[in-house]
């Protein structure tokens, strides 16, 4: 019968004891498997292996070239979980055992660069995200050309980063020079240009490019669902900048009952991070608000900051939205003692 990828690499983990005398062997193997199984969304069963992996580390006969890879495996992860500090570490580990060694494969240093510029970006820095991505994308696109996925990446991110920092148009063109990258490499309509169709999207909305936004946001959703289906991360994703996107366009109770389907989904599923979750909560909350469902929009707000604690990591003006918006909430409700603490709160912020 056919196979999914996901029966194909628990197969794969199913032989692993095989490999119990060699150390190295096995720390390769589980940080391949733990990276796959993060591909596939699965991030429970992809920390139990790159733990793993990370706990053989401490033998001396683990070379350098293993080494990097797991500390790549667990900066990616990391990532994931919003453990931007600890991710940043490892990658750093990691570029400087491949820096040191003659022979390492530039595409690895590549990936590594990758994770080290989105660790930077999570942390908050977009300053210091896009020197550093100038940088790596020089040297990078030097040694292993355009067609290489790790190189596209960059560019997604770097479009990411000048949309941050207000740069619309130098955004959209970094944009775009990503996802020509990613056309080279996979063809028209990969699974990696639905992510960089998703961020796009993000960023023609600030641009108040309104119907380019929504348009990249169906093309990512499209792409997302017949690359990986309903349940994987990154189609929750693209289906909620598409709800969100279709509601900056006033659609709010269009767009309402998907929504509520979509966090359901999400809330049980076991998909998401409680970063990400948050943000689910948050724009619904913010659908409510918009409708004039203020005890709805109140509760949704406060799940939204309740999931948000729970993910490390500084906070910055762009994680405040639920807190404004409750605040607001709180306001039309009457309860204005505890608005005005909410919203002095996140000015602070």
């Amino acid at each position: 019968k056919p196979i999914s990828a996901h029966e194909l690499i628990e197969k794969g983990e199913q032989q692993l004891a095989t490999f119990d005398g060699q150390p190295a062997l096995l720390a390769d193997l589980l940080a391949a498997l733990g990276k796959a199984y993060t591909g596939l969304s699965d991030p429970a069963r992809a920390h139990a292996l790159l733990d793993r992996a990370q706990g053989l580390l401490a033998a001396p006969e683990i070379p350098d070239d293993v080494r990097a890879r797991v500390l790549a495996g667990v900066a990616e992860i990391e990532v994931g979980d919003a453990k931007f500090d600890a991710a940043l570490a490892h990658a750093r580990q990691s570029e400087a055992l491949l820096l040191a060694d003659p022979h390492a494969d530039p595409h690895e240093l590549a990936g590594v660069h990758m994770h080290i510029a989105q660790a930077l970006d999570g942390l908050g820095d977009a300053a210091k995200t896009e020197a550093f991505l100038r940088v790596s994308l020089a040297g990078d696109r030097d040694v292993v050309g355009d067609k290489d996925r790790a190189v596209a990446e960059q560019w997604v991110l770097l479009g990411w980063t000048l949309g941050t920092l207000g740069r619309y148009d130098e955004s959209e063109q970094a944009f775009r020079n990503g996802i020509a990258d990613y056309r080279a490499i996979f063809g028209k309509d990969s699974y990696d240009e639905g992510h960089a169709l998703n961020d796009l999207s993000i960023v023609l909305s600030r641009k108040n490019d309104l119907a380019g936004a929504e348009q990249a946001a169906r093309d990512s959703l499209r792409i997302r669902l017949a690359t990986v289906g309903p349940d994987h991360r990154s189609t929750l994703s693209a289906e909620n900048t598409l709800l969100a996107t279709m509601e900056l366009r006033g659609h709010f109770a269009e767009a309402l009952p998907e929504h509520e389907k979509m966090v359901e989904h999400a809330s049980h599923a076991g998909l998401l991070t409680p970063r990400n979750l948050s943000f689910l909560y948050e724009t619904l909350g913010v659908s409510y608000g918009e409708l004039a469902r203020f005890a709805d929009a109140e509760t949704a707000l406060r799940r939204s900051l309740a999931l948000g604690e729970q993910a490390q990591g500084p906070r910055h003006p762009a994680d405040t939205l639920a807190q404004r918006e409750l605040g607001t909430v709180l306001m039309y409700e009457g309860k204005y003692t505890e608005s005005e603490r909410i919203l002095r709160d996140s000015l602070a912020i």
